[in-house]
């Protein structure tokens, strides 16, 4: 019997809503393209490994299109909880995208629970 963690069971379920949603966006889903993951402790290769498995961040983002990101930050939490998504990972992605030179970049969020400043000024400092 294979035993898995907390985190195996939560990066399987963001692996396969991603995958679902890219099905939803044909430029975005290609044939050749399959579920992909990437384990270690440092997020922000780990950004870059899964962008590169997928065909690097122009197979996503072009210059002067606009971008969503949703980081899943929605909780107050301080830290690397495995709650939100780590504040390295998000940079990594924002980075890459940025070099894409979109037209427009909006990065959004709803927070649940009660805000807490600290967790705002942690993001912030990220």
């Amino acid at each position: 019997m294979t035993t898995c963690s907390r985190r195996d069971v939560l990066v399987a379920g963001v692996v396969a809503t991603a995958s679902a949603g890219l099905a939803a966006f044909p430029r975005l889903a290609r044939a050749d393209t399959g579920v992909v993951a990437a384990f270690g402790p440092d997020p922000a290769s780990l950004v870059a490994d899964v962008l590169h498995q997928l065909g690097g961040i122009g197979s996503f983002v072009r210059r002067g299109d606009r971008v969503l990101i949703k980081p899943s930050a929605a909780w107050p939490t301080l830290g690397p909880s495995g709650i939100n998504t780590h504040p390295a990972a998000f940079d990594a992605l924002l980075a890459q995208v940025l070099a894409q030179e979109p037209k427009q970049v909006l990065v959004v969020e709803s927070p649940q629970g009660s805000l807490d400043i600290r967790w705002l000024r942690h993001w912030a400092a990220q």
